[in-house]
């Protein structure tokens, strides 16, 4: 009985740990006909992010950390357009009206999209908010992080 529940623990262990290493590809699962709507009603095909790092940053309004970090997002999405692409996706329940007024309010001048997004996109799990996703030029997975991120870092990451 314990040689078989050691056997259980290591195969569960080895299939979580095969789905923490696995670098995902945006670009591999997404052909050109991939778009989403952003929350103002653009279409965005995902294929025209190809040749830049992608910053895909998960928040919600009610998220202190999440409002902390805005500022430097937008910074970075500024300085770096022509290197990198910031996307944000909110995960709440909230009014369109809501979200637009607060997207203002802080000047977010980088796409957001609603959370339906989030599996479509990515298909990655979140632990917690914010979480940001980095993705080098050719679309696989390079860096997670989990709370605020700094225009600082991200500069880090795609130097």
């Amino acid at each position: 009985m314990k040689y078989i529940s050691k056997l259980v623990i290591i195969f569960v262990f080895s299939i979580l740990m095969a789905c923490h290493t696995d670098k995902h590809n945006l670009y591999e699962h997404h052909d050109e006909s991939s778009s989403f709507l952003t929350i103002g009603g653009e279409k965005v095909d995902i294929q025209k992010f190809k040749g830049k790092y992608l910053i895909v940053n998960y928040w919600a309004t009610w998220c202190s950390p999440c409002i902390k970090e805005l500022p430097e997002l937008v910074q970075f999405n500024k300085e770096y357009s022509q290197k990198a692409v910031v996307i944000g996706v909110n995960l709440e329940d909230i009014d369109k009206k809501e979200l637009d007024n607060f997207v203002k309010k802080f000047n977010i001048n980088y796409p957001n999209f609603k959370a339906d997004i989030v599996y479509q996109l990515l298909g990655l799990e979140l632990v917690g908010y914010p979480t940001t996703y980095i993705f080098n030029s050719k679309g696989s997975l390079i860096k997670t992080i989990q709370g605020p991120v700094s225009s600082q870092i991200l500069k880090q990451v795609i130097q």
